[in-house]
């Protein structure tokens, strides 16, 4: 068993910060979760959550982009390959797996909860590399100023709970009450596009958590989505899993 990680004091003093709001566009830098989140796995087969082509293509064009589950390496491989072009892999900023939780080995493959503490992205050198002003300003880096987890857990998020972007777990053949018109990741996309003018994501998502079925539903149209795909379920083997993958 994992301890239970607690939001450190600087975490909660930078989170009261009023958050300015900008006209500009911020970099925002955005980490999905994938199961439970944007797919379900069914045995050998994937079904997706509605308009994650979509939502996919608006990220990766309006924001920076990485992964980050709790799933075995394979395992997210093959989920990747479902949703994304090898092109469209390129441009995540970072693909993280189970391996990423500093788990023993016992603990690797046992269920248990695992927690996402965002310093440990933030003290990877090679993902604030990935920040777009990094060779120009010694300030640009990812923290939680301009850092977004998208999870469909509570739990995951203790360390950074003001960074994290709850959405409810996409289930077999069943997802939540809607708006007419309207679909989760329509909602979760045009909050992300109204949180990048914010100068302090940790307070704004403080003072306004994202809600479903709020304001907000994004146009795919006006901000460049594309036309649904069909997610076929493929026939890869998916037993290589621990009992606990998100």
């Amino acid at each position: 068993m994992k301890a239970v990680p607690q939001p450190s004091q600087q975490y909660l003093a930078a989170s009261n910060v009023t958050a300015l709001r900008f006209d500009i566009k911020l970099p925002l830098l955005v980490i999905l979760d994938l199961n439970g989140c944007l797919v379900v796995r069914k045995g050998a087969g994937i079904e997706p959550r509605e308009n994650v082509k979509q939502f996919l293509h608006y990220l990766l064009h309006e924001h920076w982009v990485m992964v980050w589950s709790s799933a075995m390496s394979s395992n997210v491989q093959r989920i990747l390959n479902t949703l994304l072009t090898k092109e469209e892999q390129a441009k995540l900023v970072a693909v993280w797996d189970r391996s990423h939780f500093d788990l023993t080995k016992e603990q690797y493959d046992s269920k248990i909860q695992l927690y996402k503490e965002l310093s440990r992205v933030w003290e990877s050198d090679y993902i604030q590399a990935k920040h777009p002003y990094a060779a120009i300003h010694p300030w640009a880096y990812w923290n939680f100023y301009n850092t977004v987890l998208i999870d469909d857990t509570h739990e995951k998020a203790k360390s950074e709970p003001f960074n994290h972007l709850h959405i409810p777990q996409l289930l077999p053949l069943k997802e939540v009450s809607l708006q007419p018109g309207t679909t989760v990741l329509g909602q979760v996309a045009e909050y992300l596009d109204a949180l990048r003018h914010s100068g302090n994501v940790a307070n704004s998502i403080k003072n306004e958590p994202f809600k479903l079925n709020d304001h907000y539903n994004l146009d795919w149209k006006a901000s460049g989505g594309i036309e649904t795909e069909n997610v076929e379920a493929g026939n890869e083997n998916m037993e290589d899993r621990p009992p606990n993958e998100d």
